[in-house]
């Protein structure tokens, strides 16, 4: 995995960076505003990683956006099947539908 991912993602077993350190501490709940986090239902293709190694790539990156989607009451995660890294290629509509569902519930 990329050392910019592992920075990203806060893998477990490494130490947290400074950056994760500082984005934890000014984590704030986000009140009542709607938010859908999109994320990617296929895996990873990063070359070298072992198979255990890309499952655990995956579920930090799909708990961080669960954590993201959890910082608002009216935030949730959705996981557009057969989706790549660029859903807005892969899965167009669940983007589309995505926005329009936030700009109905923010009326």
């Amino acid at each position: 995995m990329p050392a910019e991912d592992s920075a990203l993602l806060g893998v477990p077993g490494e130490t947290p960076t400074e950056s994760e350190k500082e984005e934890a501490a000014a984590a704030r709940p986000f009140g009542a505003m709607p938010l859908i986090v999109l994320t990617q239902s296929k895996g990873f293709p990063y070359d070298g990683e072992r198979a255990d190694q890309k499952i655990g790539h995956m579920i930090a990156w799909r708990a961080s956006h669960a954590v993201l989607a959890g910082r608002p009451t009216r935030g949730k995660l959705v996981m557009p099947p057969n989706s790549g890294h660029m859903i807005q290629m892969s899965q167009p509509k669940a983007v589309v539908d995505a926005v329009q569902e936030v700009v109905n519930a923010a009326k």
